[in-house]
């Protein structure tokens, strides 16, 4: 199961403000400047929210819902990243086994983040049904 989360972070950022802003459903978690990072790597830099957009077991079917989620949230990124916000856009793949995985990225998808002010991630991450 590949997933989708964008991120939007800021030195500045007003989190309640942003959170009541954003569609309340795809709000993940949020982070303070200042507040201990996860894993003990010291303090956050900065301020954000986090968004699960999707998640999908194909990678076509994964695209287009990423497409549908930010386009409910594109306006409002957009604004947050015209103020000094910045916004990552990250899609995990999770492969599994000796093939190699892909995810193509279509012109939709890339116009309505770039539109926004959105940076694309692209990772993987190894995934088994072995119980080792």
């Amino acid at each position: 199961m590949s997933t989708a989360v964008l991120r939007v972070s800021s030195p500045d950022l007003n989190v309640e403000t942003t959170r009541a802003r954003l569609p309340p459903e795809l709000v993940d978690r949020v982070w303070f400047k200042g507040t201990a990072r996860l894993g003990g790597r010291g303090p956050h830099p900065d301020s954000g929210v986090s968004l699960f957009l999707c998640e999908a077991d194909d990678n076509v079917q994964l695209v287009q819902r990423i497409c549908d989620a930010l386009a409910a949230v594109a306006d409002e990124v957009a604004q947050l990243v015209k103020a000094g916000a910045l916004a990552q856009l990250d899609i995990a793949l999770y492969v599994g086994g000796l093939g190699m995985e892909f995810v193509r990225l279509d012109a939709k998808l890339l116009r309505r983040a770039l539109d926004a002010g959105v940076e694309i991630a692209v990772s993987a991450y190894p995934v088994s049904d072995d119980d080792e």
